[in-house]
Protein backbone atom coordinates (compact mmCIF):
# COMPACT_ATOMS: atom_id res chain seq x y z
CA UNK A 1 0.00 0.00 0.00
CA UNK A 2 2.59 2.23 0.87
CA UNK A 3 4.35 1.93 -2.73
CA UNK A 4 1.50 2.15 -4.50
CA UNK A 5 1.06 5.59 -2.30
CA UNK A 6 4.21 6.64 -3.37
CA UNK A 7 3.66 5.76 -7.06
CA UNK A 8 0.06 7.63 -7.45
CA UNK A 9 1.90 10.94 -5.36
CA UNK A 10 4.77 10.74 -7.95
CA UNK A 11 2.73 10.62 -10.82
CA UNK A 12 1.01 13.88 -9.47
CA UNK A 13 4.49 15.47 -8.85
CA UNK A 14 5.23 15.04 -12.74
CA UNK A 15 1.76 16.08 -13.24
CA UNK A 16 2.23 19.18 -11.68
CA UNK A 17 5.69 19.52 -12.40
CA UNK A 18 5.25 19.06 -16.47
CA UNK A 19 1.95 21.30 -16.37
CA UNK A 20 3.86 24.17 -14.53
CA UNK A 21 6.81 23.89 -16.40
CA UNK A 22 6.81 22.34 -19.88
CA UNK A 23 5.80 25.38 -21.69
CA UNK A 24 9.11 26.57 -19.88
CA UNK A 25 11.32 23.67 -20.88
CA UNK A 26 9.62 24.05 -24.30
CA UNK A 27 10.65 27.36 -24.81
CA UNK A 28 14.14 27.01 -23.55
CA UNK A 29 14.54 23.60 -25.70
CA UNK A 30 15.95 23.06 -29.00
CA UNK A 31 13.29 22.45 -31.82
CA UNK A 32 14.54 18.98 -32.32
CA UNK A 33 11.76 15.74 -32.22
CA UNK A 34 13.78 13.73 -30.63
CA UNK A 35 15.10 15.82 -27.91
CA UNK A 36 11.99 16.51 -26.65
CA UNK A 37 10.41 12.94 -26.89
CA UNK A 38 13.68 11.84 -24.98
CA UNK A 39 12.79 12.81 -21.46
CA UNK A 40 8.95 11.90 -21.71
CA UNK A 41 10.73 8.19 -22.84
CA UNK A 42 12.83 7.84 -20.07
CA UNK A 43 10.07 9.44 -17.61
CA UNK A 44 7.39 6.41 -19.10
CA UNK A 45 10.38 3.33 -18.52
CA UNK A 46 10.94 5.31 -15.58
CA UNK A 47 7.73 4.80 -14.61
CA UNK A 48 7.32 1.38 -15.56
CA UNK A 49 10.04 0.23 -14.34
CA UNK A 50 8.83 1.45 -10.75
CA UNK A 51 5.52 -0.50 -11.43
CA UNK A 52 7.58 -3.89 -12.43
CA UNK A 53 9.36 -3.18 -9.13
CA UNK A 54 6.00 -2.65 -6.99
CA UNK A 55 4.66 -5.54 -8.54
CA UNK A 56 7.32 -7.53 -7.60
CA UNK A 57 7.89 -6.07 -4.65
CA UNK A 58 3.84 -6.86 -3.61
CA UNK A 59 4.03 -10.01 -4.69
CA UNK A 60 7.34 -10.83 -2.18
CA UNK A 61 5.09 -9.53 0.25
CA UNK A 62 2.31 -11.95 -0.55
CA UNK A 63 4.52 -14.56 -0.41
CA UNK A 64 6.28 -13.21 3.11
CA UNK A 65 3.09 -13.23 4.31
CA UNK A 66 2.24 -16.53 3.20
CA UNK A 67 5.34 -18.20 5.03
CA UNK A 68 4.39 -16.36 7.48
CA UNK A 69 1.19 -17.57 8.17
CA UNK A 70 2.52 -20.69 7.33
CA UNK A 71 5.16 -20.72 10.09
CA UNK A 72 2.65 -19.38 12.73
CA UNK A 73 0.71 -22.54 11.63
CA UNK A 74 3.93 -24.55 12.26
CA UNK A 75 4.47 -23.08 15.04
CA UNK A 76 1.27 -23.63 16.74
CA UNK A 77 1.60 -27.41 15.50
CA UNK A 78 4.68 -27.76 17.18
CA UNK A 79 3.60 -26.47 20.05
CA UNK A 80 0.52 -28.55 20.43
CA UNK A 81 2.99 -31.56 19.99
CA UNK A 82 5.15 -30.90 22.36
CA UNK A 83 2.10 -30.44 24.96
CA UNK A 84 1.21 -34.17 23.73
CA UNK A 85 4.81 -34.98 24.04
CA UNK A 86 5.42 -33.88 27.80
CA UNK A 87 2.53 -35.56 28.23
CA UNK A 88 3.00 -38.68 26.63
CA UNK A 89 6.98 -38.48 28.88
CA UNK A 90 4.98 -38.20 32.02
CA UNK A 91 2.68 -41.04 31.11
CA UNK A 92 5.41 -42.93 29.70
CA UNK A 93 7.70 -42.31 33.32
CA UNK A 94 4.62 -42.99 35.42
CA UNK A 95 3.94 -46.50 33.07
CA UNK A 96 7.36 -47.08 34.23
CA UNK A 97 7.68 -46.67 37.66
CA UNK A 98 4.32 -48.64 37.71
CA UNK A 99 6.06 -51.22 35.50
CA UNK A 100 9.08 -51.18 38.02
CA UNK A 101 7.19 -52.04 41.07
CA UNK A 102 5.21 -54.52 39.58
CA UNK A 103 8.27 -56.22 38.71
CA UNK A 104 9.65 -55.92 42.17
CA UNK A 105 6.28 -57.37 43.71
CA UNK A 106 6.17 -60.00 41.23
CA UNK A 107 10.19 -60.63 42.41
CA UNK A 108 9.01 -60.99 45.45
CA UNK A 109 6.46 -63.14 45.08
CA UNK A 110 8.28 -65.71 43.54
CA UNK A 111 10.67 -65.72 46.17
CA UNK A 112 7.69 -66.28 48.45
CA UNK A 113 6.80 -69.05 46.54
CA UNK A 114 9.91 -70.80 46.72
CA UNK A 115 9.88 -70.59 50.64
CA UNK A 116 6.30 -72.00 50.39
CA UNK A 117 7.33 -74.67 47.78
CA UNK A 118 10.00 -75.56 50.00
CA UNK A 119 7.72 -75.63 53.02
CA UNK A 120 5.17 -77.85 51.43
CA UNK A 121 7.40 -80.10 50.67
CA UNK A 122 8.91 -80.29 54.17
CA UNK A 123 5.28 -80.35 55.33
CA UNK A 124 4.29 -83.17 52.90
CA UNK A 125 7.43 -85.63 54.17
CA UNK A 126 6.60 -84.67 57.57
CA UNK A 127 2.75 -85.73 56.52
CA UNK A 128 4.04 -88.94 55.00
CA UNK A 129 5.98 -89.27 58.20
CA UNK A 130 3.49 -89.13 60.69
CA UNK A 131 1.19 -91.50 58.06
CA UNK A 132 3.67 -93.91 58.81
CA UNK A 133 3.67 -94.17 62.00
CA UNK A 134 -0.09 -93.83 62.29
CA UNK A 135 -0.07 -96.84 60.12
CA UNK A 136 2.56 -98.33 62.21
CA UNK A 137 1.00 -97.92 65.46
CA UNK A 138 -2.84 -97.73 64.45
CA UNK A 139 -2.56 -101.91 65.80
CA UNK A 140 -2.33 -100.21 69.39
CA UNK A 141 -5.74 -98.79 69.44
CA UNK A 142 -7.86 -101.68 68.54
CA UNK A 143 -6.02 -103.78 70.79
CA UNK A 144 -6.70 -101.29 73.34
CA UNK A 145 -10.18 -101.58 72.04
CA UNK A 146 -10.22 -105.13 72.60
CA UNK A 147 -8.58 -104.90 76.10
CA UNK A 148 -11.85 -102.72 77.45
CA UNK A 149 -14.04 -105.21 75.66
CA UNK A 150 -12.23 -108.48 77.41
CA UNK A 151 -12.18 -106.51 80.79
CA UNK A 152 -14.19 -105.93 83.37
CA UNK A 153 -12.27 -103.38 85.08
CA UNK A 154 -12.05 -100.93 82.53
CA UNK A 155 -15.18 -99.14 80.53
CA UNK A 156 -12.82 -96.73 78.98
CA UNK A 157 -9.90 -96.57 77.26
CA UNK A 158 -8.77 -93.39 79.11
CA UNK A 159 -9.11 -95.77 82.33
CA UNK A 160 -6.63 -98.62 80.72
CA UNK A 161 -4.11 -95.54 79.64
CA UNK A 162 -4.27 -93.99 83.36
CA UNK A 163 -3.69 -97.75 84.77
CA UNK A 164 -0.61 -98.12 82.53
CA UNK A 165 0.95 -94.72 83.51
CA UNK A 166 -0.05 -95.62 87.04
CA UNK A 167 1.94 -99.05 86.87
CA UNK A 168 5.24 -96.95 84.74
CA UNK A 169 5.78 -94.49 87.86
CA UNK A 170 5.34 -98.03 90.08
CA UNK A 171 7.87 -99.42 88.07
CA UNK A 172 9.75 -96.79 87.99
CA UNK A 173 10.07 -96.05 91.52
CA UNK A 174 10.39 -100.35 92.01
CA UNK A 175 13.92 -100.02 89.83
CA UNK A 176 14.98 -96.93 92.18
CA UNK A 177 14.28 -98.82 95.70
CA UNK A 178 15.98 -102.04 93.98
CA UNK A 179 19.06 -100.16 93.10
CA UNK A 180 18.92 -98.74 96.45
CA UNK A 181 18.41 -101.90 98.33
CA UNK A 182 21.71 -103.26 96.03
CA UNK A 183 23.85 -100.37 97.30
CA UNK A 184 22.65 -101.06 100.51
CA UNK A 185 23.35 -104.42 100.35
CA UNK A 186 26.86 -103.99 98.98
CA UNK A 187 27.31 -101.76 101.86
CA UNK A 188 26.88 -104.20 104.57
CA UNK A 189 28.76 -106.56 101.93
CA UNK A 190 31.58 -104.35 102.32
CA UNK A 191 30.79 -103.84 106.04
CA UNK A 192 30.80 -107.37 107.04
CA UNK A 193 34.06 -108.43 105.27
CA UNK A 194 35.91 -105.61 106.91
CA UNK A 195 34.76 -106.58 110.51
CA UNK A 196 35.32 -110.32 109.45
CA UNK A 197 39.33 -109.25 109.04
CA UNK A 198 39.25 -107.53 112.39
CA UNK A 199 37.93 -110.26 114.14
CA UNK A 200 39.83 -112.73 112.72
CA UNK A 201 41.95 -113.51 115.38
CA UNK A 202 39.68 -113.11 117.84
CA UNK A 203 36.57 -115.40 116.51
CA UNK A 204 38.71 -118.72 116.48
CA UNK A 205 36.63 -119.55 119.22
CA UNK A 206 32.86 -119.35 118.89
CA UNK A 207 32.70 -116.90 122.08
CA UNK A 208 32.88 -114.40 118.70
CA UNK A 209 29.53 -115.63 117.26
CA UNK A 210 26.88 -113.55 119.07
CA UNK A 211 28.44 -110.47 118.36
CA UNK A 212 29.18 -111.48 115.00
CA UNK A 213 25.44 -112.70 114.81
CA UNK A 214 24.15 -109.02 115.90
CA UNK A 215 25.97 -107.34 113.95
CA UNK A 216 24.75 -109.05 110.54
CA UNK A 217 21.59 -108.34 112.03
CA UNK A 218 21.95 -104.83 112.47
CA UNK A 219 23.40 -103.77 109.38
CA UNK A 220 21.83 -106.72 106.62
CA UNK A 221 18.54 -108.40 107.99
CA UNK A 222 16.51 -105.17 108.87
CA UNK A 223 17.03 -102.91 106.13
CA UNK A 224 16.42 -106.03 104.06
CA UNK A 225 12.98 -106.15 105.87
CA UNK A 226 12.14 -103.05 105.34
CA UNK A 227 13.17 -103.01 101.78
CA UNK A 228 10.79 -106.26 101.14
CA UNK A 229 8.05 -104.62 103.06
CA UNK A 230 8.55 -101.95 100.86
CA UNK A 231 8.02 -104.54 97.50
CA UNK A 232 5.23 -106.35 98.92
CA UNK A 233 3.17 -103.00 99.19
CA UNK A 234 4.10 -101.59 95.90
CA UNK A 235 3.15 -105.32 94.77
CA UNK A 236 -0.05 -105.01 96.31
CA UNK A 237 -0.95 -101.72 94.63
CA UNK A 238 -0.36 -102.64 91.23
CA UNK A 239 -2.68 -106.20 91.62
CA UNK A 240 -5.00 -103.40 93.06
CA UNK A 241 -8.13 -103.31 90.51
CA UNK A 242 -9.22 -99.83 89.32
CA UNK A 243 -11.64 -98.08 90.79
Amino acid sequence: MDNKKAAEDLTDYFKTYFGNNLQKVLLKAPLSTDDVLAPTIRLIRKRREELDIHKAMEALQEDFDMILMAQRVRDKELKEREVKLKEYLRNFDTFLQKAVKERELARQKAANLLILRQELKALTKEREKIAALVEKHEIYPRFLDKVVIASKQFQEVWQVMSRLDTLVQIREELLTSTKQNQECCETARTQLTQYLEQSEDSCTTTTGWPSYRAFWTEHAVRPCYGSLGGLTSRTRQLRRPCS
